[in-house]
């Protein structure tokens, strides 16, 4: 299995490059990381209806729609509520080669050029943070949220700007990011948490916060049109948020995305807090949102490079130090077993009940190349199924 290659290749290359590195290794550092960026584009690349998003985007693509010159007819016809620059860029690229694998390279290459490129310059540890992302986010961002992505990688571009406060070019960046995808407005507001830092008086602050939203939850509801000013990214929310946590669900992903969040940044405080300044208070807060209204969820996607980079140079700055370092390999394993649980878990979703003899994963695996053009004949049931069960749950809700 390519997943599987892929995966060991990884695990090898971050042991011999960051936890044990050599005057070898060091000289063919540089080669190796651009070897990955070339197979994380490839296997996203070439996939011939490998994901539940992708299908549906191939499928507009090839029936609906025109090359550039024509992209009114799009407009006037589609019922498609998609971000202007995602439709531009996919119209080009099929103007410039009728196929989706086009765009699927146009795409790969846009994603995973500017994420390498944010690891290299934010991570300790460039291998383990490749790891971590193809294990929890490479197949969400290439095959499934292929707008939020395009939207998510802008953003990461507008991060120096954003650093270095200069307000201009950060929010010329982010506008471009919202018409990839509109979710993208919620970084509009990142510049004014941009001066809080994380001391004693901030985590009482959020404390309060959480105590805040849980009590006034139903009501959020009420007042997040107001909040927001588009109608298209209320309704997503809403319609997210009308599945609400349980206690224990809260109690869950508050330790998720709160309490483990907060153990790696003060472990190495120092080195976190200074390196990611202004970026940890706006987490926590889009964090807490999301533990009252599930739909702010989406909004953590726009976080999770900076996840990635502080949770990689975490484990190397544990791993790196060999004093005690079977204790400390055990922290950072039980550290890491609630997200790793977490993501299995969803991986193996039982969804048999829709399609027989399936899982979740079925959207990725069996993986198929343009190459052969094989598929997986399930796939497509599974994927409309489960977006129709998804939309009977929110029903549901409303009754």
């Amino acid at each position: 299995m390519i997943y599987a290659i892929v995966l060991s290749l990884l695990i090898i290359a971050a042991v011999l490059f960051d936890l044990l590195p050599s005057k070898q290794t060091n000289k063919i550092n540089g080669v190796v990381y651009r070897f990955f960026l070339l197979i994380f584009i490839c296997v996203s690349a070439f996939r011939w209806k490998v994901g539940g998003d992708t299908i549906n985007y191939q499928d507009v693509f090839e029936n609906e729609l025109p090359p550039i010159f024509r992209l009114t007819d799009f407009y006037a016809t589609s019922t498609k509520a998609w971000e202007p620059l995602f439709v531009g860029l996919m119209s080009i690229s099929k103007t410039v080669v009728n196929k989706f694998w086009f765009f699927q390279l146009v795409h790969a290459v846009i994603v995973n050029v500017i994420f390498f490129s944010f690891i290299k310059r934010e991570s300790k540890a460039k291998f383990i943070a490749l790891t971590i992302y193809f294990v929890f986010q490479y197949l969400y961002f290439n095959m499934e949220i292929m707008r939020e992505s395009l939207a998510i990688s802008v953003f990461l571009l507008s991060y120096t700007s954003f650093k270095k406060r200069k307000w201009t070019k950060y929010y010329l960046l982010v506008i471009i990011a919202c018409f990839f995808h509109v979710s993208a407005v919620i970084t509009l507001t990142m510049p004014f948490f941009r001066g809080i830092k994380m001391n004693r008086r901030a985590i009482i602050l959020l404390f309060l916060f959480f105590l805040v939203t849980q009590a006034a939850n139903t009501y959020l509801v009420d007042v997040l049109p107001a909040l927001l000013s588009n109608d298209f990214l209320v309704e997503r929310i809403l319609t997210y948020s009308l599945m609400r946590f349980n206690i224990i669900g809260i109690l869950y992903n508050l330790t998720l995305f709160c309490l483990l969040p907060a153990i790696v940044l003060y472990t190495f405080r120092k080195q976190m807090l200074k390196q990611f300044d202004g970026m940890v208070f706006f987490y926590f807060v889009i964090a807490i949102f999301f533990l009252a209204l599930n739909g702010f969820g989406r909004f953590i996607n726009y976080l999770t490079p900076f996840i990635i980079a502080c949770f990689s140079s975490y484990v190397y700055l544990m791993l790196k130090n060999k004093k005690d370092f079977l204790a400390r390999s055990l922290i950072v394993l039980l550290v890491s077993v609630m997200p790793l649980y977490t993501k299995l878990s969803y991986y193996l979703t039982d969804t048999s009940h829709l399609v027989d003899g399936t899982r979740l994963y079925n959207l990725w695996v069996p993986y198929y190349s343009i190459f052969t053009k094989d598929e997986y004949e399930k796939r497509r049931i599974l994927y409309d199924r489960y977006m129709e069960e998804g939309l009977e749950k929110v029903i549901d809700q409303i009754k």
